[in-house]
């Protein structure tokens, strides 16, 4: 009798998994969120302001906790969020604004620049990674590889501030996105999108180069196996060797790579958002942490945490779905 396990004790092993992950994805998401929330709040004590504020603010920070040990204010964070949905208030961006509400007003311009990288990184590198790899050896694969090397190794804001000298001063592109309120309160306006082109290629470019290197290597291996090499020999015709035998074993590898490369635009986006003064999480960020809004900080360093682990588990479960021959838990599947 064949080892090989039935279909649903496959998909039972597979969500077992799954679930396992996620709970491990929780553990670690609140160790690393306590671990966050004890460093900001060791920084610098939180400053009561000077004016009719004074006292309602001084409450404020009372009810937080803040003048308790600091494990205490981890405790009362938690409690505030679990039980009132509570992540505090802001005391420096926007005054006794809500944390989660200044996030969820910043998170659509963070979401559309994101989107538009990613709608164009996916296809311009698979289409690039697949031409250079049916030029191998070639001078236009050695000057691409070249190129492609130089932009990767960039750093976000080099690419970024060279982006805006060339395309910002010399071409008359906009250097800073639009505001919604400038843009007439659409972002499918034309003074948005003409706003978003120079962050949004700062972000396309070396995440879309990153995977066609990708996938150039691994079409090159592909297309030199024996079943590439078999399919040639019955003299079937070229593309459809190249698209349905060599790319499809190439894209076993592919899918987790194109998640790793999603939220890497997402990191890669609170350098950009700066640079290009989006008013998105990542921007919002970085000013919660030098002004010390420790509530407002802590929610964007939650959303980013989260956004970090969860493309681990997406990437874990897509390669447990496409290639069953990996270990889970100490267990193996037969691909015969």
């Amino acid at each position: 009798m064949s080892d090989q396990p039935r279909p649903s004790s496959r998909y039972h092993s597979i969500l077992l998994y799954v679930l396992r992950r996620i709970l491990y994805l929780l553990a670690t998401f609140f160790i690393i969120t306590s671990i966050i929330f004890l460093l900001v709040r060791s920084l610098v004590p939180a400053e009561i302001i000077y004016g009719p504020e004074r006292e309602l603010e001084s409450a404020r920070l009372e009810a937080l906790g803040y003048n308790q040990p600091l494990i205490i204010q981890l405790l009362l964070f938690y409690k505030n969020i679990f039980l009132h949905w509570d992540f505090g208030v802001s005391l420096k961006i926007s005054y006794l604004a809500g944390a989660n509400e200044l996030f969820l007003v910043s998170l659509p311009s963070t979401l559309l620049v994101n989107l538009y990288a990613v709608i164009l990184t996916i296809p311009i590198g698979i289409a690039l990674g697949i031409f250079l790899s049916l030029h191998k050896g070639k001078a236009i694969d050695h000057i691409a590889s070249v190129l492609m090397m130089i932009v990767i190794s960039l750093p976000s804001f080099v690419l970024a501030l060279g982006l805006q000298y060339i395309f910002g001063y010399k071409l008359g592109l906009p250097l800073t996105t639009s505001s919604l309120y400038d843009a007439g309160g659409s972002y499918l306006s034309i003074s948005m999108l003409s706003s978003q082109i120079l962050p949004v290629l700062a972000l396309f470019l070396p995440s879309s180069l990153s995977l066609a290197r990708f996938v150039r290597a691994e079409m090159v291996e592909s297309l030199q196996s024996e079943a590439v090499t078999f399919a040639r020999s019955l003299g079937i015709p070229r593309v459809k060797v190249i698209y349905h035998y060599a790319f499809k074993n190439a894209l076993v590898p592919l899918l987790p790579m194109i998640l790793g490369l999603i939220t890497g635009v997402f990191a890669g986006s609170v350098i950009i958002e700066q640079v290009f003064a989006i008013p998105g999480t990542g921007r919002l960020m970085l000013d919660a942490l030098s002004r010390l809004d420790y509530d407002v900080f802590m929610v964007c360093s939650m959303f980013y945490t989260f956004l970090g682990l969860l493309s681990g588990l997406l990437i874990d479960a897509t390669y447990v779905c496409v290639d069953p021959r990996i270990y889970m838990g100490g267990g193996r599947y037969n691909a015969r």
